[in-house]
């Protein structure tokens, strides 16, 4: 029989994609996942975004192609708070 490896819980975060703050779905999807799944969902969303979706077709990071979008600004909060969660 195989052992399992690792003896503790891994970590492990939820995000929500597309995130659409016009649309009532997207904060009920949101307010579901937090009650599915609590601490684990991530606070920062990434939020639809037309930078988003233009970066990869140029070959380009969200940063180098549109470094003060809402995208740009999505990932840093991401990136802050799984770094202030000793995720990173």
């Amino acid at each position: 029989a195989l052992e399992p490896v690792l003896k503790r819980r891994i970590s492990r975060r939820y995000l929500l994609t597309r995130f659409d703050r016009r649309r009532n779905m997207s904060f009920e999807i949101q307010k579901k996942m937090v009650e599915l799944f609590g601490d684990e969902v991530c606070a920062a969303v990434i939020s639809e975004n037309v930078a988003l979706a233009e970066a990869p077709a140029l070959n380009r990071d969200i940063y180098t192609h549109a470094g003060d979008s809402r995208g740009a600004d999505d990932y840093t909060a991401l990136m802050e708070e799984l770094r202030n969660g000793g995720l990173l």
